[in-house]
């Protein structure tokens, strides 16, 4: 069992992924920018292929063994200082998480995390939380953060088992395709950053 960078040839993959961690959001918010005969998924892996941005694949790890594809994560770190002054240009959807994310600025921020779901209980998300904590110390973050649905039993389950803890939390804002209801809850770890050597 390895884990890569994703590269562009891997945003089909990843729209799937994302789309599942993120509870059916990024085809709920693409579905009004839809390209003739394009379906909200095949939406979703357009915005990925884009080289730049928070969703876009540069921010993707893939984990695979051999040639099967096992799961992904996306993570990146939360700016410093969090700017709330745009906050009213976010879909309501996506206003409790924003407001989340600026509780842990600076932090080494896991945005999606999926394992296929023929794929599950074999340590593949062991692997991609072990990658992103490497990834965050490297980058010089002193946490990690996630958010999960609190109806999301297994995710929440999954990140405390990762030494995972609560946070704050925020109620979901109902859509269509709404997977989980309950709140949003963000959950944090500290970690040591990696000094960079003199």
């Amino acid at each position: 069992m390895n884990i890569r960078a994703a590269v562009k040839e891997d945003v089909l993959d990843l729209a799937y992924l994302i789309n599942l961690s993120g509870e059916g959001i990024p085809e709920y918010l693409l579905q009004d920018y839809l390209a003739v005969g394009e379906t909200p998924l095949s939406a979703v892996a357009r915005r990925l292929a884009v080289a730049e941005g928070n969703f876009s694949y540069i921010n993707a790890r893939i984990c695979y063994e051999g040639d099967k594809l096992l799961g992904m994560s996306f993570a990146y770190r939360l700016p410093v200082p969090y700017e709330m002054e745009t906050i009213d240009q976010y879909p309501s959807v996506l206003l409790p998480l924003v407001e989340l994310e600026a509780v842990v600025p600076g932090s080494w921020y896991i945005s999606a995390i999926a394992v296929l779901e023929h794929c599950r209980g074999q340590g593949a998300a062991k692997k991609l939380f072990n990658d992103a904590e490497i990834q965050g110390m490297e980058k010089g973050c002193d946490s990690l953060s996630i958010i999960v649905a609190s109806e999301n039993i297994i995710a929440h389950r999954l990140c405390a088992r990762a030494g995972y803890q609560e946070v704050s939390s925020k109620p979901v804002i109902a859509y269509p395709g709404c997977l989980h209801g309950g709140r949003w809850v963000l959950m944090s770890k500290l970690i040591k950053p990696q000094l960079a050597l003199a």
